[in-house]
């Protein structure tokens, strides 16, 4: 089953247009690849066997891009490498909500101001925002709780009820704009 994952990663990088051209130049020449993976809860494997080095893992995720076509690729200085990536290449376990603010906390350490503009989920297990910078973040854990813990049924859809005001829940990866409520409209 990796040797076709690799097969098919390889075709896509091969038909991408925006592949780095050392990658396009050592498969063409033949090279082989080498399973790594980023799974649905953040955790990076090579080969089957998941990252024992914490510090690679945070390089790695802190390293990671997509192209226009779905492709994604490590990036770190000049080195670029074909990657497979679950759902996302961003996650959240930590949301810090105030009153003017909400603050996600990524699994490298990063926080990330949000607003209400971007909640989206999938109706199912994906709950996530897209930033202002186009990254999409999927909320793990404790914040994947807190979150849905906020979210209420509408005539007119999902809404997820912050500090700040409520945000309009759309559908993975659609992403809709937020209403601008008073804080103490938002709470009530």
């Amino acid at each position: 089953m990796m040797e076709r994952m690799k097969q098919q990663l390889r075709e896509q990088v091969l038909a991408d247009a925006e592949t780095p051209a050392g990658v396009l130049r050592a498969l063409r020449g033949g090279a082989s690849l080498e399973s790594i993976h980023l799974d649905e809860r953040g955790r990076w494997w090579h080969e089957g066997a998941m990252f024992a080095n914490e510090k690679l893992s945070q390089l790695f995720s802190r390293s990671v891009f997509q192209t226009e076509s779905g492709v994604w690729f490590l990036q770190i200085g000049h080195q670029s490498y074909p990657v497979t990536v679950a759902c996302t290449g961003h996650f959240a376990e930590r949301l810090l909500m105030r009153e003017a603010q909400t603050t996600l906390e990524l699994t490298t350490g990063e926080q990330l101001e949000t607003g209400l503009d971007g909640w989206m989920t999938d109706g199912g297990e994906r709950v996530g925002v897209r930033l202002a910078d186009g990254r999409d973040v999927r909320l793990l854990g404790a914040a994947h709780q807190l979150v849905v813990s906020l979210v209420e049924a509408t005539e007119a859809g999902w809404e997820l009820h912050l500090r700040q005001g409520v945000a309009a829940l759309g559908s993975w990866p659609e992403v809709p704009r937020g209403i601008r409520l008073p804080v103490e409209a938002a709470q009530g």
